[in-house]
């Protein structure tokens, strides 16, 4: 069984820059959706994974 280390490592290395999203990178797309400038984003899904979700390896 993998332990959560490993799935860390695992899911880093799929990652288009062999690393995890650091907090601030995802604070930022958080905080552009609660702003004015998102106000036309509607019923969207916004990935913030580094490409993962179409670029896998």
């Amino acid at each position: 069984m993998e332990t959560a280390l490993q799935s860390l490592e695992s899911g880093e290395k799929a990652q288009m820059r062999g690393r995890a999203a650091k907090p601030g990178e995802v604070v930022k797309v958080v905080a552009f959706l609660a702003s004015n400038d998102a106000s036309f984003v509607n019923g969207s899904v916004l990935f913030v994974d580094d490409g993962a979700a179409v670029f896998k390896r």
